[in-house]
């Protein structure tokens, strides 16, 4: 794809004046593979991005209650339920097409052009996508006395949405009609022709936090319930650019000019409870950023860091996890995105410490159904872990009707 489509299917796919995009809290890659789960199944080496409690829950597995160096744990996942790319792609050919039958003095041509491209301008009208990224490292030290973990991770969520102008398609449809036309500029410049007047924004969104986790584990009647809190550094972010279709160039497009940022202190809690002649059961709560943040972009969108939390259960042995996963509190979207609440369920089946097969499925209870956007509903996740000798090696993937997604993390016991 040359930069000029670059740049067009850029702009002409990019929100509108009033939407946002703001990212996922950040998930290890265990987590990703098992649907999401984590808030009482996460190791001790993941412990800080799910449930800091963790940290001092005794393992099954001895190596997991080791040091642990988590570098880099990452995953990305696209979005994009109306296939916008490839409408994108065909839109550009068709301004081609529509132009050299301009050159050509080929009417016909240039009048059956016409109302393809107002038919495509219509069918791409408000449909979404969405790019979300996020990287993480840890180094834990795990103890049933005192815990003590340091993390950082960042993620980001950008969106991109089409509002196709009334004019565009009125212009579109007087040519189709016998109206004499002149050609469409795709230069911004204005002077090549008539210039589209659809509108779009970039918008995004990004968090980035660094931490100190710490836990404790108490015992009552031969039951143990950890604790942990993980005090932290948040930065947020968001991006906010707007422009017009006809004189969008992404060469021009420099994030600090469209950015605000805000910093604060914040802090996650969690607690563990865990139980069974075994103690193969492990009862979890987990509140994220108990302290709410907010923070305006250039142009007065707000993007929220609300408190989430989430409770959970697992049962584990020496080769295999299953866990539960349930949202308390929703997660409030931020532009054309629908609400999300997840219940998720997921599994691992461990084979001589060596190799892990997970899988997993989550559902958004919370109600759905925007007029248009990127709809959460149900996803289905995979993934297998190598851990010879304590070197790990996790990839992950995620699946849905829309989404598609993958993570990958190292990690060092020992």
């Amino acid at each position: 794809m040359s930069m000029r489509r670059l740049a067009l299917a850029a702009a002409i796919t990019t929100l509108t004046s009033t939407a946002y995009a703001g990212p996922q809290l950040f998930s290890d890659a265990r987590s990703f593979a098992m649907g999401g789960t984590g808030v009482a199944s996460a190791l001790p080496s993941d412990a800080s991005f799910a449930n800091p409690a963790l940290l001092a829950i005794r393992q099954h597995s001895d190596s997991a209650d080791d040091f642990a160096l988590v570098l880099p744990s990452a995953n990305a996942r696209y979005a994009d339920d109306k296939k916008v790319i490839d409408q994108i792609n065909a839109i550009q050919d068709e301004i081609n097409r529509f132009n050299s039958a301009l050159s050509a003095l080929n009417s016909t041509a240039v009048q059956q052009s016409a109302a393809t491209l107002e038919n495509q301008l219509r069918d791409l009208n408000h449909d979404t996508v969405r790019g979300d990224a996020g990287l993480g490292i840890a180094l834990q030290v795990p103890s049933q006395s005192l815990s003590v973990g340091v993390f950082s991770d960042a993620t980001l969520r950008v969106t991109a949405q089409s509002d196709i102008a009334a004019s565009d398609l009125t212009y579109l449809n007087n040519i189709a009609n016998g109206t004499p036309a002149t050609s469409i500029d795709t230069s911004g410049t204005g002077t090549g022709g008539y210039r589209l007047q659809s509108y779009g924004t970039v918008v995004g969104a990004a968090v980035g936090e660094a931490g100190i986790s710490f836990a404790h584990q108490f015992d009552l009647n031969d039951h143990q319930i950890a604790l942990g809190i993980s005090p932290k550094f948040v930065q947020l972010r968001t991006f906010d650019y707007k422009q017009d279709v006809g004189s969008f160039d992404s060469s021009n497009f420099h994030a600090a000019n469209y950015e605000t940022r805000k910093n604060g202190f914040n802090a996650d809690i969690g607690a563990a409870y865990q139980f069974g002649e075994q103690s193969q059961w492990v009862a979890g709560l987990s509140i994220r950023n108990v302290i709410p943040m907010k923070l305006d972009s250039v142009y007065g969108r707000t993007f929220h860091l609300d408190p989430k939390a989430t409770v959970g259960l697992s049962q584990s042995t020496d080769w295999h996890t299953l866990s539960v996963d349930l949202d308390l509190t929703p997660t409030r979207s931020f532009g054309y995105d629908d609400k999300t609440q997840w219940l998720a369920v997921g599994g691992e089946f461990n084979i001589f410490e060596t190799l892990q097969l997970r899988a997993g499925v989550r559902q958004n209870l919370a109600k759905t159904g925007t007029d248009y956007g990127v709809q959460e509903k149900t996803q289905f996740t995979a993934g297998v872990g190598l851990s010879p000798f304590g070197i790990h090696l996790e990839l992950s993937g995620l699946v849905s009707s829309a989404e598609y997604g993958a993570a990958l993390q190292t990690a060092f016991t020992f």
